[in-house]
């Protein structure tokens, strides 16, 4: 065999000695940039989730899990994007509570979402206590005020509502 050819297993010989050759990379590139980073921040900052990460980056579910164990920056960035996308919801909330933006705020269509889309903060050994609708008059606390609040402390202001309502 000369010293160009390549054997079966496609080693080349170099004076006696079989290295490996060039290796081959199958199917396409994956896309991935640090530009990624950025995108899917800038989606989760807004409140969007994979879904629209996904979107945004013109990929599949697959391929953005896949960049997540691929890619440890990635992970990190991902894991701050999902802090980031609940903070963006419970300001939302806090707004719609204090009646700031929409007409109608719909407490339980509201709670129902963060507890199905925050499952680790929001619904961590809750029951379902059924569907009833309740509404909250926020009226004495400003918008400025119900920014203020802790999500614990708005949990503890929405129990104590709820307790009232109950009374009533």
């Amino acid at each position: 065999m000369s010293k160009d050819k390549k054997n079966e297993e496609g080693l080349q010989p170099i004076e006696g000695v079989l290295i490996p050759a060039e290796e081959k990379t199958a199917g396409r590139p994956s896309g991935y940039s640090k530009d990624c980073i950025k995108t899917m921040l800038d989606v989760m900052e807004q409140g969007g989730k994979t879904v629209q990460v996904c979107h945004a980056l013109k990929i599949s579910r697959d391929t953005f899990y896949r960049w997540i164990k691929e890619h440890k920056d990635f992970k990190e960035a991902y894991d701050w994007g999902l802090i980031a996308c609940e903070t963006w919801w419970e300001n939302l909330g806090k707004m719609g509570l204090a009646g700031i933006g929409a007409k109608s705020f719909n407490t339980n269509l509201y709670m129902a979402f963060m507890k199905r889309n925050f499952r680790e903060t929001w619904g961590a050994g809750e029951k379902d206590t059924g569907n009833k609708t309740v509404n909250f008059n926020f009226g004495q606390l400003s918008n400025t005020d119900i920014q203020k609040l802790t999500s614990e402390q708005l949990q503890e202001e929405l129990r104590l509502r709820l307790e009232k309502h109950n009374k009533e």
